[in-house]
Formats: C-alpha cells, sequence, structure tokens
C-alpha cells in the first residue's frame, strides 16, 4: 500500500532503498507511476490497472 500513496517523506536504511528498483511496484516511489486510480498510483509493473495519467509523474527532487 506505501508504494500506491506515495508519501511525501520516506526513511530507510540504505540496503532497503537499494532494494527499490529491484521491486516491481517500488518503481511508483522513484517517479515511475503513469496510472492512477481511488487505490493510489501505479506504474509499469502493474500493467492493466488504472486510468493513465497525462504525463508520469516526475521523480524525487531531493535524495539525503
Amino acid at each position: 500500500m506505501i508504494y500506491r500513496r506515495l508519501p511525501a517523506f520516506l526513511v530507510a536504511t540504505v540496503d532497503k532503498f537499494a532494494a527499490l528498483p529491484w521491486v516491481g511496484p517500488s518503481g511508483v516511489l522513484l517517479g515511475g507511476a503513469n496510472r492512477y486510480d481511488h487505490d493510489g498510483f501505479y506504474g509499469p509493473a502493474e500493467l492493466g490497472r488504472g486510468k493513465r495519467l497525462s504525463q508520469p509523474l516526475a521523480p524525487p527532487d531531493l535524495i539525503i
């Protein structure tokens, strides 16, 4: 569920953060969301869900 609601602030250890690109649904956290519905946002890893956005969501501006 955290991947669909796109939090404004995320705290993670380095190993968990480094694993994000390898977990399909987590791609939306890094700017890959291109569809949405009442449950949240979806990226390329979750085909056939939600309505298309006019353009994909931008990635985060800052990662510390």
